[in-house]
């Protein structure tokens, strides 16, 4: 995580940021041959390493260790997470459309939600915003500005001024 942190403090596609990155992977991959399949430690790694190879542009490699992701009934957290990350894969494929057809699986799960499946939300609302307005289709981008501007307001109820703070700043810089 501190690499993965630290690379994100770098700007996209610099080498200081690839680096840090590669060697969050390699980081990442050494546990995943000691611990065994059915690990949830393991599935938490497989999702941050989804992550890094995410934002390599490495998507097979993020989509596959996402398929080998394999919570059991009783790990909500990890299977939203998983979920956030999936919808994260797509955006970053250009696909905003899947990604939302990834968020429709639900962002609760036994009465579980987690921070991270609603931010992904917002970034997909914030992603099909802007193909509407690139597209000149001022209605579905009013709307999907709405959903995003409530989507913030969800975020900051449930999950506190710090998750609100980084919503309102994304939304913000994507909006203005």
């Amino acid at each position: 995580r501190v690499q993965l942190g630290l690379a994100l403090c770098y700007e996209p596609e610099s080498d200081d940021r690839i680096a840090m990155l590669t060697q969050a992977v390699d980081a990442l991959q050494q546990p995943l041959t000691q611990l065994g399949a059915g690990d949830p430690l393991a599935d938490r790694l497989r999702i941050q390493l989804a992550g890094c190879y995410r934002l390599l542009g490495n998507f097979a490699s993020a989509g596959q260790t996402l398929r080998e992701v394999q919570p059991s009934a009783g790990q909500a957290d990890l299977t939203l997470e998983a979920r956030a990350e999936t919808a994260r894969l797509e955006l970053a494929r250009g696909q905003p459309q899947q990604a939302l057809d990834v968020l429709g699986q639900g962002r609760e799960i036994g009465g579980r939600v987690s921070p991270e499946l609603d931010f992904a939300h917002l970034e997909t609302y914030l992603a099909l915003w802007r193909a509407a307005h690139e597209r000149g289709d001022s209605s579905q981008a009013e709307n999907w500005q709405t959903k995003a501007v409530a989507m913030v307001t969800l975020i900051e109820q449930a999950h506190g001024p710090a998750w609100g703070r980084r919503s309102d700043l994304l939304l913000v810089h994507s909006i203005g």
